[in-house]
């Protein structure tokens, strides 16, 4: 069946009454109500939770499911409410405590419906909601071709006895080395408003065999949980002790004659900061706090180098070296406008987008007075702005960073302003094409100067541009263009399907781009039980660029490919 033929069946299909709507109305009938066309200010009298089983009669699972899993106790979904009985019903409150609960991982669906009261001038509340599968293997990985470039396992249980607290084990296979720890995660901490995490792994080379390093976090928070709440705190601990190898897809990376980009590493940090939130809908969240950090890079003792192979690779290639201890200042201001999407990124779920919009700003502030060896000043920013009209959905973003240091800091990095990065995407989901489907387009820059930790980005196989090798492009700069038309999901026993046709263009330079441009075909499938996002399965094909073996033209992972960006433009520092 070719793919046109396989999308006009698509577009036939009958149109379904919507996952998320048929748990709604089982929901609404096991309490007997029905929906208040007009609840906003009346008094709540009543709430009920209605708590679908994970595995449904209209589920093409086996109903024993239900008898190892712990649904989600009442008592866990009730604490994340927002409003009490005797208080006028706000729509608003009811969509934030909606959000609340879509956030939490546990929970498939979660929906906050205002039913009919006894008297015209009350109303009833029912939150409904459908686990997701708690005891899992959960997985992440990346795949080209034959290569399996990264694996990760994490046996666990999400909910544990039904109250949303997380024992994990982990288990991260890469190129070079495996690791195996444990987390446990608990976001309501003796029932309180502070969370806690805590992980920790040990680090084991995959050709010796031999332990070579550990990492992990120690992090206490008290979350801004809703608009109302004023403050919040977060503390946080952090290590990783280990060396660190470059791979070009399957081989380490050598950027200069036949020495690989290998180096050991230890990074030690810690950071606690206070936050003050002023505003309703239009919200400015201000944190000042206190930090430091230990960075130590260099290469490991090799007979084979020579001194002055050594001294290029750590002058030219390693991150640089630094203790510091600093002050920061973050100030970060949105609009409290959100919207509830479906068929964006996870097919039939919702998804919840903040409209308008956001902005953060973040400074630090390094004094040899404070014990620090360092004198610095560096600023990072992040801006974003989404727009949803007419079923078109329109997001633009970007980050930037730069850092002040006076005086000679390496060879070849001109002072004093340095680790200077600039990166911006932009995105847009047109509007449906009938019962087709949607085209989405997605365009992406990322530029580094003067950067003390040589910085690279790679490009290829998995990572954007799909149809050429793995990490086959290398450079200090980005560009990559994505456009796909998505077909419209068609549910096959609650399993949701689709086909993607892409296209594909990038680069990654130093000074001018070269693009390599790709067109492909893949498939998109989500389990609404076992996840919210959907499996990714791509073939594709490079016009140019570097020759790709036929193997190396399939990637697969979770999500979309638009998920693939850069974390440094929610985060710059």
């Amino acid at each position: 069946m070719t793919a046109l033929a396989a999308l006009a069946l698509l577009a036939a299909a009958p149109e379904p009454a919507g996952y998320e709507a048929r748990v709604v109305s089982w929901g609404l009938a096991q309490v007997g109500a029905r929906p208040d066309p007009a609840p906003e200010g009346k008094r709540i009298e009543a709430i009920w939770v209605a708590s679908e089983d994970i595995v449904a009669p209209a589920d093409p699972w086996p109903a024993l499911a239900n008898a190892v899993h712990v649904k989600t106790r009442e008592l866990t979904v009730r604490r994340e409410l927002l409003f009490e009985v005797g208080e006028p019903y706000s729509a608003d409150v009811a969509a934030e405590t909606e959000r609340n609960l879509r956030s939490l991982f546990i929970l498939a669906v979660a929906r906050v419906v205002a039913v009919e009261g006894s008297a015209p001038d009350r109303v009833g509340v029912v939150v409904v909601t459908k686990d997701l599968w708690s005891i899992r293997l959960d997985s992440a990985y990346t795949l080209v071709g034959p290569l399996l470039q990264y694996l990760r396992i994490r046996p666990s249980e999400e909910n544990f006895l039904g109250r949303d607290k997380t024992l994990q084990l982990d288990f991260r296979l890469k190129l070079d080395t495996l690791s195996f720890g444990q987390l446990y995660y608990d976001p309501r901490l003796w029932g309180s408003r502070l969370e806690l995490l805590e992980q920790a792994d040990v680090v084991v080379n995959r050709a010796s065999q031999q332990l070579e390093g550990s990492f992990g976090t120690v992090q206490v928070d008290r979350p801004l949980y809703s608009l109302q709440t004023e403050w919040g705190f977060s503390v946080l601990g952090q290590w990783d002790i280990e060396p660190t190898r470059v791979y070009q897809g399957a081989v380490l990376w050598a950027p200069f004659g036949t020495i690989p980009l290998v180096y050991n590493a230890r990074t030690e940090g810690a950071v606690a900061v206070y936050t003050r939130s002023f505003g309703r809908y239009w919200k400015t969240n201000v944190s000042v706090g206190l930090g430091g950090h230990v960075r130590k890079y260099a290469p490991p003792v090799d007979p084979q180098w020579t001194d002055a192979q050594r001294a290029e690779l750590t002058q030219d290639y390693l991150p640089w070296s630094e203790t510091a201890t600093y002050l920061t200042a973050i100030v970060g201001t949105y609009e409290a406008d959100y919207r509830v999407l479906r068929d964006v990124d996870s097919f039939a779920l919702s998804e919840d987008f903040q409209m308008g919009h956001s902005a953060s700003a973040t400074l630090r502030w390094s004094e040899p007075a404070w014990g620090s060896p360092l004198h610095f000043f560096e600023a990072g920013v992040t801006a974003r702005y989404r727009a949803f009209r007419h079923d078109d959905f329109f997001s633009v973003q970007a980050a930037a960073t730069a850092r002040y240091m006076p005086g000679v800091v390496a060879a070849g990095i001109a002072a004093p302003w340095v680790n200077q990065r600039f990166a911006a995407e932009l995105r847009n989901y047109f509007p449906a094409l009938g019962r087709w489907g949607r085209v989405v387009v997605r365009a992406l820059f990322d530029e580094r100067r003067n950067d003390l930790n040589h910085g690279y980005d790679f490009l290829g196989g998995d990572l954007g541009l799909r149809g050429t090798a793995p990490d086959v492009l290398v450079g200090t700069r980005e560009l990559l263009a994505n456009v796909e038309f998505r077909s419209r999901p068609v549910e096959f026993f609650t399993v949701h399907a689709g086909l993607v046709l892409f296209y594909d263009a990038g680069s990654a330079f130093d000074t001018s781009p070269n693009l390599v441009h790709a067109v492909g075909l893949g498939i998109r499938a989500l389990f609404p039980q076992l996840d919210i996002q959907p499996v990714r399965i791509d073939f594709g094909y490079a016009f140019n660029g570097p020759v790709t073996p036929f193997l190396n033209q399939f990637s697969s992972s979770f999500g979309q490919v638009t998920d693939i960006r850069p974390s440094f433009l929610d985060a710059p520092l």
